[in-house]
């Protein structure tokens, strides 16, 4: 197939066909910076054909112009604009373009006069574009893809496309495919961005049929088990009154009952930070005393579960404006994960410390266990709501999977965080960090 050959001065012309040609340059030129211009502010695809076409039109001077994008699912072509081409001629032209043809013609970037394109669409082909006074066919290629095609009908006047027009035109294609990608682009930025507010609001809804889940089982369970309670400290009395022989099994029901009502305060408390009502108040507090008092309080809860909980090291001093009952939170969320997770005997180390990070100094407690430690992929999804690791470990230890995503969400409206590190065999390391000053302005 024939190429256009490059535009240049005829070496013998008159005088007036050379201001001829220099005007017709100087004209495509203003025509593509004029072009040029209206494009960078559209991002409609058909307002952008528009603006193309008619720009072309101005600069061969003719009134027939159609636009196709290419459909790259079905290898055919899908008709954006027609000017001056009755729709059912505009049907009949698109036939010769679709499929194999598509694929040789995306790979040239020139525009090609209609002759030139019999190996591609064949004689019959050519001579169904003539007859439409189709002279110029163009492709819109950008980043090396077929985007579209563009046809342009006879010149009004007459006289047949040179090389200048054919280099005019391959300009504008050029600047009709960028953008027509960008509009592209754009469009699917705009549909990921209305997919994201969906999604968003998806979740807040199912956040909120959650919350309220929450909330009802709560509701629901707690009556009945506050009965029970009840009902076993009457049979203890009745029982004691009878030699006692019932006091294994009865032992055993109030033990479970507890354990339930623990899981229904963890669903309260997770429930209550989901909606956001976790209320904070802070207070001048002395750390130091306090972890030796968090220390004392936790001791024998702990011991009773044959673990021993160390409280290693702590600064002599160290006074900040803080929430004490919500860190003592974040810690019990921390503890109780060490005792859950590793086994009979295992010690637990408690510290303080001060830290600079950044530019900002952090208060870091510490909750340290000689454990089993923790594997690669359950430490990524640690802190996720209801996760406790695999199956098997929720079986065995029990509890819902909310303690240390609501340690973490403490520690993040406190202005600080949990960081968590781990090697299998060799134990587990919290940190619950926490600026050191502007803790309460978060509130």
């Amino acid at each position: 197939m024939s190429q256009p050959s490059e535009a240049n001065f005829p070496k013998e012309a008159s005088k007036t066909a050379i201001l001829k040609l220099v005007a017709q340059r100087e004209h495509s030129l203003l025509s593509l910076m004029e072009l040029s211009s209206e494009l960078t502010v559209s991002l409609d695809l058909y307002g952008i054909a528009d603006l193309a076409l008619f720009n072309l039109m101005g600069q061969v001077g003719t009134s027939k112009s159609i636009f196709w994008m290419i459909d790259r699912a079905e290898n055919e072509t899908v008709l954006i604009r027609a000017h001056g081409v009755a729709d059912e001629e505009v049907r009949g032209i698109s036939g010769y373009f679709k499929g194999k043809v598509l694929e040789e013609f995306g790979s040239f970037g020139d525009p090609y006069h209609v002759p030139d394109l019999a190996e591609l669409i064949g004689e019959l082909g050519v001579s169904k574009l003539q007859k439409n006074s189709i002279s110029v066919v163009a492709p819109v290629v950008a980043r090396g893809n077929l985007l579209g095609i563009v046809t342009l009908g006879e010149r009004i006047s007459g006289e047949p496309y040179d090389d200048v027009d054919i280099l005019s035109i391959r300009g504008s294609m050029g600047m009709l495919g960028v953008a027509v990608e960008n509009a592209r682009l754009y469009g699917q930025l705009v549909e990921q961005h209305r997919q994201l507010i969906q999604a968003n609001k998806d979740m807040e809804l199912l956040d909120q049929l959650k919350t309220e889940f929450l909330r009802n089982v709560n509701h629901e369970l707690r009556t009945p088990l506050t009965i029970i309670i009840a009902y076993i400290d009457v049979l203890f009395g009745e029982d004691e009154s009878r030699g006692g022989e019932m006091k294994p099994f009865l032992e055993t029901i109030r033990g479970e009952s507890q354990k339930l009502n623990e899981l229904l305060e963890e669903l309260l408390e997770f429930s209550s930070l989901s909606e956001d009502q976790m209320e904070f108040s802070f207070e001048d507090t002395d750390l130091v005393a306090f972890i030796k008092d968090y220390h004392r309080e936790r001791l024998p809860g702990v011991s009773e579960s044959i673990h021993e909980l160390i409280l290693r090291d702590h600064p002599t001093d160290l006074e900040v404006m803080c929430d004490p009952r919500q860190i003592k939170n974040v810690l019990n969320a921390l503890v109780d994960n060490a005792v859950k997770f590793t086994p009979l005997g295992s010690k637990i180390f408690l510290s303080l410390s001060t830290e600079e990070q950044e530019d900002r100094k952090v208060i870091v407690f510490e909750v340290e266990d000689d454990g089993p430690g923790i594997k690669k992929d359950v430490l990524e999804k640690l802190f996720e709501s209801f996760q406790q690791g695999d199956g098997s470990t929720i079986r065995e230890v029990g509890g819902l999977g909310v303690g240390l995503n609501y340690g973490r969400k403490l520690a993040n409206e406190m202005g600080g965080d949990i960081e968590v590190s781990s090697q299998v065999g060799q134990g587990a390391t919290f940190r619950l960090i926490l600026p050191l000053t502007d803790m309460e302005n978060r509130f």
